[in-house]
């Protein structure tokens, strides 16, 4: 986690197991701010091999715009993630 801001971001324990790429039908992978905001985003969790838990964002802008994210969590790698989330819940006012 960063040390300035605890609920900014995650370091990941094998960033080499993160796949983010173009689908169904697009053939560029953009990183920066999205030109079209998502009208839908899909998020599953699911067991993977090797205690891995794998998370997949599936998002969709329009009728064109698609990005997909495959992230291969390690154990301590996701109960970052489940601290980090349940940091920023406790931060929002109730």
């Amino acid at each position: 986690m960063s040390d300035t801001d605890p609920l900014a971001t995650i370091d990941l324990t094998r960033p080499g197991r993160v796949r983010i790429g173009a689908t169904r039908g697009e053939f560029n992978t953009e990183i920066g701010r999205p030109r079209e905001y998502p009208d839908s985003v899909d998020l599953s969790v699911q067991t993977g091999t090797d205690s891995q838990i794998l998370l997949t964002i599936d998002a969709t802008a329009g009728d064109h715009a698609t990005g997909h994210a495959d992230i291969e969590l390690t154990e301590s790698d996701a109960e970052a993630l489940i601290n980090t989330i349940s940091m920023a819940l406790d931060t929002l006012e109730k």
